[in-house]
């Protein structure tokens, strides 16, 4: 079943990628005269952040004096580095969800392999979320501006301390009233915070997409690997025993949870579609509405913030 949500929706991505890419490169093809080199850095200047397009331009204008074939290409290839690789930090937010996403296909993999009775609708949603995750890796968030790079900051910490929250929630430590407005909490303080460092409320918007993101990969990376490596200590989850010991499978004995294969397959299946729905819908839901609260919040803050030239204080000089 896995292949057959996920392979379609994986080649009609990669085709849509594919059939972008070769108009991109068409189009700078035909502005470049069909310059090779040329073609490759207006590709690269055109990846650059909206507060480097000085910059950018100002490698156009000295590849343009530059006529040995060999200094041209070099420059073009120094390009595309800057291009692809903006900072540091935005390599490391890149590897850690590349390697999140990794996390979550692996444990659903297994997932299937072990219990394999999971419906199409949440393999789909699995999928749609794992592919946002590819292309946040490949660099489709932009990141390096001040804004993004400050929302990337925020989002990661907020997202994570969110999902760590929600997965403590849903286990037998038996904190689930408190975790919600907890996380809503930590969710808007974050956007606040990232609002009130940069002074423009899109960052707190910017912020609830992040969280959204990480909050929802460790959510599921938490959860699922609770579950199978963990399944003894679910037998202190009380609610989850009542739900087994009401609907879980019978046998000549009865219903035991003394009898594994069957209580860890019923828990599997129970918890995947607890990862999926609040990983994938909740999490992003709280992250997306506390962030936009906190950007509204965080505005208004700074709006009764008088800067010294509106309360008459004599300026520095």
């Amino acid at each position: 079943m896995i292949v057959v949500v996920v392979g379609p929706l994986l080649v009609g991505t990669m085709v849509w990628l594919l059939r972008r890419f070769i108009r991109t490169v068409s189009a700078a093809w035909r502005a470049s005269a069909h310059d090779g080199a040329l073609t490759v850095v207006m590709l690269a200047t055109d990846r650059i952040p909206d507060d480097a397009i000085g910059w950018a331009a100002a490698m156009r204008a000295e590849f343009g004096s530059i006529d040995d074939r060999g200094a041209r290409w070099r420059f073009a290839m120094g390009c595309v580095r800057v291009a692809c690789l903006p900072n540091s930090r935005a390599i490391v937010s890149r590897v850690v969800v590349a390697g999140a996403v990794v996390a979550c296909t692996t444990l659903e993999i297994y997932g299937r392999a072990q219990f394999p009775s999971q419906s199409a609708g949440y393999t789909a949603l699995f999928a749609g979320f794992m592919l946002v995750g590819v292309w946040t890796a490949l660099g489709g968030v932009p990141g390096a501006e001040t804004g993004g790079a400050l929302a990337r900051r925020y989002g990661t910490t907020g997202g994570v301390a969110v999902g760590i929250v929600l997965v403590a929630a849903v286990t037998p430590l038996a904190i689930g009233a408190y975790a919600v407005p907890f996380a809503v909490a930590v969710a808007m303080a974050t956007a606040v915070g990232a609002v009130s460092a940069s002074g423009d409320p899109r960052t707190g918007l910017r912020t609830g997409l992040w969280i959204a993101l990480f909050g929802g990969l460790v959510f599921f990376i938490g959860l699922m690997t609770l579950t199978f490596a963990a399944a003894g200590w679910f037998t202190h989850d009380t609610e989850a025993v009542s739900v087994f010991n009401n609907f879980g499978p019978v046998t000549q004995h009865g219903h035991q949870l003394s009898q594994w294969p069957g209580f860890a397959a019923f828990l599997a299946r129970r918890e995947s579609a607890v990862a999926v729905l609040v990983g994938f819908i909740g999490v992003p839901l709280i992250a997306i509405v506390s962030g936009t609260v906190g950007a509204i919040l965080g505005g208004h803050r700074r709006q009764r913030t008088p800067s010294p030239a509106r309360s008459g204080a004599p300026l520095p000089h």
